[in-house]
């Protein structure tokens, strides 16, 4: 039951007003003790999720686990990710603490001085893209992953010198486990889609075409932990059987470099027919890039050339999309807080993805008109916008 009320400390964070967890607020201790009693006697059920379309910063699918669930999964997670942590490579960045994108950006620029010898010399960037990676994961084949984990985990043994496989949550995270994994999340979903932003999914970005038995939903914790643990595998093999010395990945994008192109060419195929042997998934071929580091290479956002870094254009579409939308909000929802709050987190996520790039007159033509914002374009220290405080 501890672990229970810890799981939902963390589920709650950053949901606070949902209406799945208000509604699972109000009675927590009635909602935590039958979560519990269903664990124990294997009746456990998910409940239906909730699915939508975004288009921000790119058009896909979200399935949304009803909030009673997510406690499952940070349960599920809280146990299981510290063992897999363990395991996974450095330069796998995705949904890691201390890692992320701009760890990402920061690892391919040291890839990559370190094979150019501080760009002195020739050296080649290949980029690969998987096609609809998370729509196309086997979900039988990420179960066996998965219990061999646990089984790896149940070797270990805690203070008292007891092994975890022998303790009752082991055992419960386990058949949890079978069942979140296994559930299809389209079952008696709820379909939301107000400004008609399924019609414009592609087929290949959402699980309604997924063959059966194929896919996860993305949205959940769970499914970022399963992410990765369904390509480690493969991130071993690349370092210990094609030996790419210098290797990283961010989800379904993954670069390799070299100063050998003609190497980096052979390796598309050989990837390629592991991913559908042992993974069944494959590349999409039409996103590899082979380019030469010098001219520039566009990872998680970033451009990324010798010795500077640059916003990239979609993503500075993107950001003077929103700065626009800032501008053309009137003086009287400027009077409310929560307006004025929302607006302080927007322009400061913008200001802290341009700080970490060249970007002083973006940054000045976006803001520089607003009062107090001469510290944080002139100051590279200066993370925080004020402007919003002034009214």
């Amino acid at each position: 039951m501890h672990d229970l009320r810890a799981a939902y400390r963390q589920a709650r964070r950053h949901k606070a007003n949902t209406g799945s967890c208000i509604r699972c607020s109000m009675n927590i201790e009635e909602e935590l003790d039958e979560l519990a009693l269903s664990i124990l006697d294997g009746s456990y059920t998910m409940r239906p999720s909730i699915c939508f379309a975004v288009s921000n910063p790119v058009l896909r699918e979200v399935i949304a686990a009803d909030f009673r669930d997510r406690i499952i999964h940070h349960y599920i997670y809280d146990y299981l990710n510290p063992q897999l942590e363990r395991e996974l490579i450095e330069d796998c960045y995705s949904c890691r603490d201390g890692k992320g994108t701009g760890y990402g950006v920061d690892r391919l620029e040291h890839h990559i001085r370190s094979c150019s010898r501080n760009y002195t010399r020739e050296c080649w960037c290949l980029q690969l893209d998987i096609s609809g990676y998370f729509m196309s994961i086997d979900r039988e084949l990420l179960c066996a992953k998965a219990l061999a984990l646990m089984e790896r985990v149940g070797r270990r043994r805690n203070e008292s010198g007891q092994r975890l496989a022998d303790l009752p949550k082991h055992r419960l995270v386990e058949q949890l486990l079978r069942k979140v994994i296994m559930h299809n999340p389209l079952e008696n979903c709820e379909v939301r889609d107000s400004q008609g932003l399924f019609a414009r999914l592609p087929r290949s970005k959402s699980l309604r075409y997924a063959p059966e038995g194929v896919g996860l939903p993305i949205g959940n914790l769970t499914s970022q932990m399963f992410s990765n643990l369904y390509m480690n595998g493969f991130d071993q093999w690349v370092k210990r059987c094609l030996k790419v010395k210098h290797y990283g990945r961010y989800v379904d994008d993954s670069f390799y470099i070299s100063t050998d192109k003609e190497w980096l060419k052979t390796l598309v195929d050989r990837i390629d027919g592991y991913l559908q042997e042992h993974l069944r998934i494959r590349l999409n071929r039409s996103k590899t890039k082979l380019t030469e580091v010098r001219k520039g290479v566009t990872f998680l956002g970033v451009h990324l050339k010798p010795y500077r870094r640059y916003v990239k254009n979609k993503t500075l579409k993107r950001i003077r999309r929103q700065a626009r939308e800032m501008e053309s909000i009137s003086q009287l929802q400027l009077s409310n807080e929560h307006v004025r709050m929302r607006l302080l987190c927007q322009a400061n996520s913008m200001l802290g993805m341009l700080n970490h790039t060249r970007s002083f007159l973006i940054r000045k033509s976006l803001f520089g008109h607003y009062p107090l914002y001469t510290f944080a374009c002139g100051c590279r220290g200066m993370r925080k916008f004020e402007m919003l405080k002034s009214y």
